[in-house]
């Protein structure tokens, strides 16, 4: 390839709903804020957005749902929020967004 630069770079990690697009950092910001949320990553799942959460030892997230709905504009509420055991992290510790 004579004079040829083809970029290649990864998957946007940005959100899109309802004609919105934004960070994820919006929602997992927003869910950090209740003292049972120990971790979180927010990412497109198909139409709608997943957010995946660590539970504190002990805790309850019942009120997250509400308190998404009252803090986030509701093109940023998660449509499914689901407890997980742990989010990946790359070896720098940020949250690993990959797709597929």
């Amino acid at each position: 390839t004579r004079g040829e630069l083809i970029v290649t770079g990864r998957k946007s990690a940005f959100l899109k709903r309802r004609g919105y697009r934004f960070g994820p950092e919006v929602i997992e910001s927003a869910a950090l804020r209740i003292a049972a949320v120990a971790d979180c990553r927010a990412s497109n799942e198909g139409d709608g957005v997943l957010l995946q959460v660590v539970v504190q030892p002990g805790s309850s997230i019942r009120d997250l749902g509400s308190h998404l709905r009252a803090t986030l504009p509701a093109y940023a509420v998660p449509d499914r929020i689901q407890e997980v055991e742990s989010i990946a992290r790359t070896p720098s510790g940020k949250i690993k967004r990959g797709h597929g």
